[in-house]
């Protein structure tokens, strides 16, 4: 990916995690990530799948969706 005039390779991690609230708490980020995060919200895996957006990694939808059916209970 390009990075702040660089190419550089990276890896990334996604976990799957349950939460009491859906509230998102912005406070810990510095001026910097602030002016990077332009909005947020929570998705379902029905809306990614019907999304034009880009998300990361490639096939999240069905992913999540597999991950829902073999954890919920």
């Amino acid at each position: 990916m390009q990075w702040r005039e660089r190419k550089v390779l990276h890896r990334e991690r996604f976990f799957l995690a349950r939460a009491a609230s859906v509230a998102v708490d912005t406070s810990g980020l510095d001026e910097r990530e602030k002016s990077w995060t332009l909005e947020h919200r929570w998705w379902s895996a029905d809306e990614i799948a019907a999304s034009s957006d880009r998300f990361e990694p490639g096939g999240l939808a069905a992913r999540l969706a597999a991950l829902l059916r073999n954890t919920l209970s």
